[in-house]
């Protein structure tokens, strides 16, 4: 199966910042993401627009890519 990394991407998205975050859910499943997030009563009160989860993954991010 072919994937088009291209087709529809953002203004400013590029095919290794998709793949940087492909890493990053298959280093870190989003199951065991939200396993530790429950397990230290940290999940969100209300619905937000940016999750737990969410955050968990942009703070691995701007770890990786402190210039950018």
């Amino acid at each position: 199966m072919l994937v088009d990394l291209e087709a529809g991407a953002g203004a400013g998205v590029s095919v290794a910042d998709r793949a940087a975050v492909g890493v990053l859910t298959r280093t870190f499943p989003v199951e065991l993401v939200d396993r530790v997030i429950d397990q230290y009563w940290r999940r969100e009160q209300r619905t937000r627009a940016l999750p737990a989860r969410l955050m968990f993954y942009f703070t691995l991010v701007l770890c990786l890519f402190p210039h950018e």
